[in-house]
């Protein structure tokens, strides 16, 4: 592959400047035709935010910075994605709006820009907190940068680098503070109506100033730069080895955890088959006792209506009881008032009243 052909590739915005989607080829001569105030100079202008990276620098015209970053950003699924062709591979530079602040943040990473990685499957775009884990779902190891670590590492200052950082250079200058200018120089060929013969003559001045010699060198300033990484590394071993107890605490109770977890997953078809095992005796169970309660009520209401019965026929003989007693009192008082009585006849002679002679 040629080095003509590294570059940019692709630049999209999503939801952004007015756009629900908008698409602009790079990687060749690309001409733009269409009539006033339809959104040419908002599409171009979105490279500022992904090439200078620098809201000082940030030039919108008539609009300031403040309301462009309303403008781009009107919620946190807004994007501005660049695809580029590096010598490492193909990448993506983004910037995806924050929420209600208007605000944005940067993410970058290797691959290619496929923008069905940016939708869900009911297609609304991916909000800025999902963003992340949506692309490494989709197998791009996205990672968030701050401003000026992205910078960095896209005007190819190694030494504000960490190591295990991709190499995401687009502009490998050969002096790292010529970074402002050739922001500058963006700024401005991005606005060409704004670019004059002087300004030009200015940058390359700045530009070509590297060349001089400069006596006034900061050598603790460039040995610090250049073990930067050094002295990251060691302050990571430093922490490691501080914190060896509570490393080793934590490494037992990972493996703690993942014997309990093993443990679970090996009792768990017992556990579950054990309660299907109850919850059929219990519904067996329930049943058999409801049957059961059931023939205790119809015969409870059965002996409830014998013990009625029951008590009628007592309440009944009772009182032929009392009768009884009754007529055995009588009988006894008459015995006693005829017991001196021998002969029936003479009781019933001497109960007849005396005739009278009819002659009288």
């Amino acid at each position: 592959m040629s080095l003509a052909q590294y570059g940019f590739q692709k630049l999209v915005l999503l939801n952004s400047a007015g756009y629900s989607r908008a698409e602009l080829p790079l990687d060749d001569s690309v001409s733009i035709i269409a009539p006033n105030n339809t959104g040419k100079t908002s599409l171009i202008n979105a490279l500022q935010f992904l090439l200078i990276l620098d809201r000082g620098r940030m030039d919108f015209g008539a609009h300031s910075v403040e309301n462009s970053r309303r403008f781009y950003f009107p919620d946190n699924s807004a994007y501005i994605l660049l695809e580029v062709l590096l010598p490492s591979g193909m990448a993506v530079i983004g910037c995806v709006g924050k929420g209600l602040s208007h605000d944005y943040e940067y993410f970058a990473y290797q691959g290619s820009l496929d923008l069905d990685d940016y939708r869900l499957d009911n297609g609304h775009l991916v909000s800025q907190p999902k963003l992340i884990s949506r692309l490494f779902e989709c197998g791009k190891l996205a990672k968030i940068y701050q401003q000026a670590d992205l910078r960095a590492l896209l005007y190819g200052n190694r030494q504000k680098q960490r190591s295990d950082d991709p190499d995401f250079t687009i502009f490998p200058l050969e002096f790292t503070s010529q970074a402002s200018t050739y922001q500058r120089i963006l700024t401005r060929t991005l606005r060409l109506d704004r670019l004059k013969s002087g300004e030009v003559k200015n940058y390359l001045l700045k530009i070509f100033k590297n060349d001089l010699q400069d006596r006034s060198v900061d050598f603790k300033g460039e040995w610090d730069k250049n073990f930067a990484d050094v002295n990251y590394d060691k302050s990571q071993y430093d922490a490691v080895f501080r914190n060896q107890a509570l490393i080793a605490t934590m490494e037992d109770s990972q493996q703690t955890r993942r014997a309990l977890r093993g443990k679970i997953i090996q009792w768990r078809p017992l556990i579950e088959q054990g309660l299907n095992d109850w919850e059929t005796y219990y519904r067996n169970t329930s049943e058999q006792f409801e049957r059961q309660l059931q023939a205790l009520v119809s015969e409870n209401e059965a002996l409830e209506i014998r013990q009625k019965q029951i008590y009628q026929d007592q309440a009944e003989a009772n009182t032929a009881l009392k009768e009884q007693h009754k007529i055995e009192r009588h009988y006894q008082e008459l015995n006693v008032r005829f017991q001196f009585v021998k002969d029936l006849a003479q009781l019933i002679s001497n109960g007849k009243p005396c005739r009278r002679n009819s002659t009288n």
